[in-house]
């Protein structure tokens, strides 16, 4: 556990590249619930999420993990409300600003942006 309250659990080690503030991050990523309600699956959708780190484009708690990780390292996170801040919540009732939220990531690219 980190100190900000992220718990994360290495599945698989990455051997590239180090994730940097600034660079672009592409991940696939699995966000359940933890009654196990599948949120968002990028890996059935095929389409991974591009993202710049350091400028807000995620939740706190996808932004720490993946400045920690390397290219290839795969990860389940635990990540509670005070790092899940989202401006806005989907209108299906699924989930609401005060669940936490388990991720199964997989940093596949860095670049400079």
């Amino acid at each position: 556990m980190t100190a900000t309250g992220l718990k994360y659990q290495v599945i698989e080690v990455g051997r590239g590249p180090q994730a940097e503030n600034g660079m672009v991050a592409l991940i696939h990523e699995v966000t359940q619930l933890k009654n196990r309600t599948i949120i968002t699956d990028t890996w059935a959708m095929n389409f991974p999420i591009r993202f710049k780190l350091g400028a807000d484009q995620v939740i706190d708690g996808m932004e720490e993990a993946v400045l920690d990780m390397r290219v290839g390292e795969r990860r389940k996170l635990i990540v509670p409300p005070s790092l899940s801040h989202r401006s806005s919540y989907p209108n299906n009732g699924l989930f609401g600003p005060e669940d936490t939220l388990y991720y199964d990531v997989i940093l596949l690219k860095v670049e400079d942006n």
